[in-house]
């Protein structure tokens, strides 16, 4: 499944096309909780920044979750922390591939 992010969307759309993105990574957060089994796509807007923390649930090496900016290759996205927090966790040992990131 893809799932899209920008500043500009909202957490009640279905996440499900970037004109139907979701806002926040909190709301994305609960959505991986929900679904632990892999293969999914995760696009964020190029070069926007969203507030928070990114956790990635353990998962499938052989069939990863892509968390990546939906612009051309070399884009990037960025997440800004809470004070003392890091902009990205995993459990499990892989499972997930991670590109673009700006932290």
């Amino acid at each position: 499944m893809e799932i899209h992010l920008s500043p500009n969307g909202r957490d009640d759309f279905d996440g499900t096309t970037p004109g139907n993105a979701w806002a926040s990574l909190d709301r994305l957060n609960q959505w991986l909780a929900e679904r632990p089994s892999g293969g999914h796509r995760i696009l964020f807007q190029n070069g926007a920044t969203f507030p928070g923390s990114l956790y990635a649930p353990g998962g499938d090496p052989n069939n990863p979750v892509l968390f990546d900016s939906n612009g051309p290759p070399g884009s990037t996205f960025g997440i800004t922390p809470p004070a003392g927090q890091g902009a990205f966790s995993a459990g499990g040992a892989g499972g997930w591939h991670l590109r673009g990131l700006r932290a």
